[in-house]
């Protein structure tokens, strides 16, 4: 799943808590409008009551209700004699609501189906004055309030979300420059820095943090180069020293056959340790910028050509068959020395990792202005766990095997592609049972004169 930008995710958090605000206070506001308007409509309750409970039985029940109730629109009354029946009552007030009303005391609200009613009593001597305001009024405008909130939160939500949208890119913009800044830094340019801003705040800090980060990996990584050039370069006099010894005890005459197996396999140990020390040179130089290449025109075509023959007697010890295809007269400015040693790590890897009776395929094809190298072999196939790792230096898919590979061909073969503008990979589309390495390096086709 594709992370989500941090930046939207501002905006989306920044718009959600302002809606959680938004209807809280519409709440907060809708509760306090209802409440004042039941306030107001109280307040005209009691005086409508008190106005009527200032006249006598006879002027009451005669006019002046229906004076009082003619300029009120929402008010609505019921008069009660002595014994509880019921003299006058406005047509649009239900009974049942006057009837229950007169076992009340206070200011109180009933229900009617649909109908909300605010009612209060007047007691007076002979009768009893049962007054009535109809919420219709008050529901509709907190109705009102709550359709302009409903309709408003969508345009204010978009707002706070655009607005956090602009706000978080202006805020994180020193953060994207940092990322660009240091995506740009490799091992072997540790010596650049990212820019460090003005402003005294958290981003400052981080740039601050990464830069001495920066300067500590460059120091390790100098003394680490430094380290592995210096010991290849001064392993590599002793190894030939011994090599040069132990050939010479090989042909000692009168030698002891056995002793001469043992000195036979020191020796092979040498040649290995030899080869160690010189690849671990050669990354070491690559490490450090140092490509050291001697570019001249190369006809790729005949160094693979010559690497497949070098490589044939090999294959053949173990009967695995070697099958090419090879585009002529391709060409590319290169290190042929270099380009060989690739040539050969791959090739002695196919071999080297196959089955009794396997295959190996050298394919070369070009497109426009590059040459695509593939060569496959059988056997049991490299693990997909193992994939991730198998351009680090020392990694071995197969742990167990103690003897040949030591983990640096794969990688030294990598920096010698990369060196020469191309790359290596693996593909990983190959089927169960098949392995195959692809180099890609710039090239031309050969120009006939």
């Amino acid at each position: 799943m594709k992370p989500f930008p941090i930046r939207w995710k501002i905006a989306l958090w920044s718009s959600a808590l302002l809606g959680v605000a938004l209807i809280l206070f519409a709440g907060g506001t809708y509760l306090n409008l209802y409440h004042e308007q039941i306030e107001a409509v109280d307040l005209e309750l009691e005086a409508a009551g008190k106005h009527l409970a200032s006249f006598d039985d006879n002027a009451l029940s005669e006019r002046k209700l229906d004076e009082l109730l003619r300029f009120q629109p929402w008010l609505a009354g019921a008069i009660f004699n002595a014994r509880g029946e019921l003299i006058r009552r406005s047509p649009n007030l239900p009974e049942d609501l006057t009837r229950a009303a007169l076992i009340e005391s206070k200011l109180h609200t009933a229900r009617h189906g649909s109908e909300r009613w605010r009612l209060t009593t007047v007691r007076r001597t002979n009768t009893t004055i049962v007054l009535a305001y109809d919420l219709v009024e008050v529901r509709e405008i907190v109705h009102d309030l709550l359709i302009a909130y409903a309709l408003s939160l969508p345009l204010v939500l978009v707002v706070a979300a655009f607005g956090g949208w602009w706000v978080a890119g202006r805020a994180l913009g020193p953060l994207r420059e940092l990322a660009t800044a240091a995506e740009t830094i490799r091992a072997e340019h540790l010596s650049r820095r990212v820019p460090e801003f003005r402003a005294v705040d958290e981003i400052q800090r981080l740039a601050v943090v990464l830069n001495a980060m920066l300067g500590r990996l460059e120091g390790s990584f100098a003394q680490a180069r430094r380290f592995a050039a210096d010991a290849s370069h001064e392993l590599r006099t002793p190894l030939t020293i011994m090599h040069g010894e132990i050939e010479a005890l090989v042909h000692t005459p009168g030698i002891d056959t056995a002793q001469q197996r043992k000195l036979v396999s020191l020796q092979e140990e040498i040649g290995r340790l030899n080869r160690i020390t010189e690849q671990l040179l050669l990354l070491a130089r690559f490490d450090a910028g140092g490509k050291n290449l001697m570019l001249e025109r190369v006809d790729f075509s005949a160094l693979v050509s010559a690497a497949c023959e070098d490589i044939e007697l090999l294959a053949s010890v173990s009967e695995i068959s070697l099958k090419l295809e090879i585009v002529p007269g391709v060409y590319l400015e290169g290190d042929s020395a270099h380009l060989r040693r690739l040539l050969l790590n791959l090739l002695d890897n196919s071999v080297g990792h196959n089955h009794l009776n396997g295959k190996v395929t050298c394919r070369l094809q070009t497109t426009a202005d590059a040459a695509i190298l593939t060569i496959g072999n059988s056997g049991s196939g490299i693990p997909v766990e193992a994939r991730a790792q198998l351009f680090r230096r020392f990694f071995r898919a197969d742990s167990a095997r103690t003897r040949g590979g030591h983990g640096l061909g794969l990688s030294l073969s990598r920096e010698i592609a990369r060196a020469h503008g191309g790359d290596l990979t693996l593909n990983s589309n190959s089927p169960a049972g098949w392995t195959e390495f692809v180099v890609t390096l710039p090239a031309f086709a050969e120009q006939s004169s």
